[in-house]
């Protein structure tokens, strides 16, 4: 279900964006964030539980997840600014540099931390680590695609930022079609290996097909691989979070859920950066800066350019799917832990 709702989310946000940049201005795509973030954390201040264990002060980890999150967040930074600026600005080699440099350090902690962030036993479980890796790349290469395929309608197709959008409504109906039904497979079967590599290989059918788009396709021809797309990530999505919580120890659950979440918050954030990066250097090469340009001469540099970046999308799905196949699969648990009953029943007397 939050797989489902996340992909549901991540559909719709470039539609909603789409409408208010043409209607309203592209500010409000950040200015709408403000209302909706504040509703959200009234609605978590009033409702959401707290679950305190009697006795026991928990330590969190306030300096890993600083580390962390600098870490990922200069990684980030170096490769949107290679994207505008190179590889000779000085930014870019400091901020690569540093990022690599705080992970390393935010492992070392982590490692003498009794209460990690991101406890690194979980990598003991090859589950676990698949998943997580998997999560990464799919982050990359679902974001990669909602992306540039709005893009590729806009600038070679010429449909309106709306009109784009919409485009994405058949990934999010085959993402909404697939999440439900894999869902109930999994709990009636309890099986999820095949479910996993199948939708990794829809994942990877549907880039293949956007591939094929070039500057005579139509709008109609990119519907066959939003579907495809989204039917792959509608059946892969929840089971990373299920086989990655079942693979740790009950203790480890609620850091192996935010990890694998995290992984695909960063993976998504970092591979726009370089598909980003990719896509300016792209454009350049097939003239799309040059001055005195045609209209035409610009709509035929975006598909070359934009074609490329689904080429490397092309390249992490195959990856992903590759990595998939070596997920196993063990048994599903059925029941709760007696921690987890006692903590539920303190909740609802309380």
């Amino acid at each position: 279900m939050v797989a489902g709702v996340f992909g549901i989310a991540s559909v719709i946000g470039p539609l909603v964006g789409g409408g208010l940049t043409d209607h309203a201005g592209w500010r409000w795509v950040f200015y709408v964030n403000i209302p909706i973030g504040a509703a959200v954390l009234a609605v978590l201040a009033r409702t959401f539980p707290s679950m305190r264990r009697a006795g026991v002060r928990p330590r969190i980890d306030f300096a890993g997840a600083a580390l962390i999150a600098a870490g990922a967040a200069l990684l980030v930074l170096g490769a949107s600014l290679e994207g505008t600026n190179g590889w000779g600005y000085p930014p870019v080699a400091i901020s690569l540099v540093g990022g690599v440099a705080l992970l390393v350090v935010a492992l070392l902690h982590e490692r003498r931390t009794p209460e990690a962030v991101l406890p690194p036993e979980l990598f003991r479980s090859s589950i676990f680590s698949v998943a997580t890796a998997v999560t990464f790349l799919m982050g990359a290469v679902m974001f990669g695609a909602i992306t540039y395929i709005p893009l590729f309608l806009q600038y070679v197709v010429g449909v309106h930022a709306t009109g784009s959008g919409l485009t994405m409504l058949p990934l999010m109906a085959g993402l909404v079609v697939a999440s439900i039904a894999g869902g109930q497979v999994i709990s009636r079967t309890g099986r999820y290996r095949i479910q996993a590599v199948a939708g990794m290989a829809a994942v990877a059918t549907g880039i293949l097909l956007t591939t094929l788009l070039d500057a005579r396709s139509t709008q109609a021809q990119v519907t066959p691989a939003m579907v495809i797309l989204g039917l792959g990530l509608g059946l892969s999505m929840p089971v990373f979070n299920v086989v990655s919580q079942n693979a740790v120890p009950q203790r480890l659950m609620s850091s192996a859920t935010s990890a694998v979440q995290f992984s695909r918050q960063i993976g998504a954030t970092l591979g726009l950066a370089v598909m980003g990066s990719y896509f300016n250097a792209r454009l350049t090469a097939h003239g799309g800066t040059a001055a005195h340009i045609t209209h035409e001469q610009l709509r035929l540099a975006y598909s070359g350019a934009i074609h490329d970046v689904f080429l490397v999308a092309l390249l992490g799905g195959a990856l992903t799917l590759v990595i998939s196949a070596f997920l196993r699969e063990i048994p599903l648990r059925t029941a709760n832990h007696p921690e987890e009953v006692r903590e539920a029943a303190a909740v609802a007397v309380a």
